[in-house]
């Protein structure tokens, strides 16, 4: 097997086996505060922050280095119900980020809460749209230099491309293996083709020019592709 061709596999493998251990994430072995986060506890973690009992809010919790708006994230994305004053989410969001937090703390493969909120089976638009509005890179790479508009498109979620297309993701910033959103956007099916096209199009200001069809999608094998 080629060097490269390795490197890549692993990179695929790691992140999904990250992506695996994130949703089972034990929530019993977080800290109070974490644990306030991951449930959207609000009035819980306003009380630790002003009673100065909460940590620092650039650290992170978890083996993968996870971050408190990531934990936020992942806990919206998991809690469907919790006791009274839980799934506050996008209130204890906002006030964290009144209060200092970062939009961008990476964990171990350089996802940030972006990235966990946007490449998801389970889309949380709002929560989107929050972490965009206080300054999160829609642009930022993780470790392998995918950015989350390039997991999104995979996974059809139409209204979270609007997002991020609004919030002005590049189509042209290429991963690891060199691949862009632009020249695999056709092959996404014709959702992801039409909403690429529509924001292709205002970007312009006229007619789209027409993306390349050599696509990296699973099933598709790009041809004579470097």
């Amino acid at each position: 097997m080629q060097p490269r061709v390795h490197e890549a596999q692993t990179a695929v493998q790691t992140v999904q086996t990250l992506r695996k251990e994130s949703f089972n994430l034990n929530p019993l072995a977080l800290s109070p505060f974490a644990l306030s986060v991951f449930t959207g506890h609000f009035d819980s973690v306003k009380e630790a922050v002003e009673r100065g009992t909460a940590p620092d809010l650039m650290g992170t919790e978890t083996p993968f280095k996870t971050g408190y708006a990531s934990l936020a994230i992942l806990g919206a994305q998991r809690v469907n119900e919790g006791p009274p004053g839980s799934l506050r989410y996008l209130e204890t969001l906002k006030y964290l980020f009144s209060k200092g937090l970062p939009p961008d703390v990476e964990d171990i493969v350089g996802f940030t809460a972006l990235h966990h909120a946007t490449t998801s089976p389970v889309p949380k638009e709002e929560l989107t749209r929050c972490l965009l509005e206080q300054g999160a890179d829609v642009n930022h790479r993780n470790r392998y230099g995918e950015i989350s508009l390039l997991g999104t498109m995979q996974l059809n979620l139409v209204p979270t491309i609007d997002i991020l297309m609004e919030y002005d993701a590049d189509l042209d910033l290429p991963d690891a293996d060199g691949w862009t959103a632009r020249r695999h956007f056709l092959a996404c099916g014709p959702q992801v083709t039409a909403t690429i096209q529509k924001w292709l199009r205002k970007r312009t200001g006229g007619k789209a020019p027409r993306a390349e069809k050599v696509l990296r999608c699973p099933g598709i094998v790009p041809v004579n592709a470097k």
